[in-house]
């Protein structure tokens, strides 16, 4: 279970302070797939980020089953991080330089020191992407490059999947079948999926649908 206690979130510099999240309070239990959905600029990734930890609430807390992470080191966060999230980013964050076996494999090498060579060979049957193994990210369409950030995402065998608009750049069919792969993997691993979206349709998929507006939350 995940739990969000009186969380906010201001910028701010000398000359001025933007309040973007104030007084979240919301639980989210285990298996459940989450939308967090809401205009340009509400704050959605923002709160994304420091659900995952990847950003620092002003003030609060973001509890995983007993451990506010929000009071862990730096070290201890990324290795939460690694050990219990998988993620895909909108501009799919894969590294140039590295085929495609080779990106969907650096989440595991990185958790575990070694790969599960079962598991990869599945991950990439699911998402078809058998001829693509030895391809460089310039060499894939766009959609081909998110299913290589899904598979990365999920090589880890995460307990947590986080989405921020990850079919933001795809048409309407790799949107559709993205959803689909993320949808299917979260159901029959039982892991929580959360995915920020401002398309109301791909908010149907989730049990929960988290609204941000006037820097709260509607549930």
């Amino acid at each position: 279970m995940i739990e969000i206690k009186s969380i906010y979130k201001n910028y701010e510099n000398k000359y001025v302070k933007t309040e973007v999240l104030k007084d979240l309070n919301f639980k989210i239990d285990d298996k459940s797939i989450v939308a967090i959905t809401g205009a340009s600029g509400s704050g959605k990734t923002t709160l994304l980020n420091i659900m995952c930890g990847l950003d620092v609430p002003t003030s609060g807390s973001i509890i995983y089953d007993g451990v506010d992470i929000t009071k862990l080191s730096k070290r201890k966060l990324a290795k939460f991080r690694l050990n219990n999230c998988g993620f895909v980013f909108q501009d799919f964050c894969l590294v140039s330089t590295l085929s495609v076996k080779e990106n969907v494999k650096i989440a595991a090498l990185g958790k575990d020191k070694k790969v599960d060579e079962k598991w990869y060979e599945e991950v990439i049957e699911l998402l078809g992407l058998n001829d693509r193994v030895d391809y460089f990210p310039h060499q894939l369409s766009g959609g081909e490059k998110q299913r290589v950030a899904i598979a990365r995402a999920i090589m880890t065998k995460p307990k947590v999947i986080y989405a921020d608009e990850p079919t933001g750049n795809l048409d309407s069919e790799n949107t559709i079948r993205i959803m689909n792969y993320l949808e299917r993997y979260a159901r029959e691993n039982e892991c929580i999926f959360v995915y920020v979206t401002h398309e109301r349709d791909l908010c149907s998929i989730a049990d929960i649908i988290i609204n941000v507006s006037d820097k709260c939350v509607h549930i």
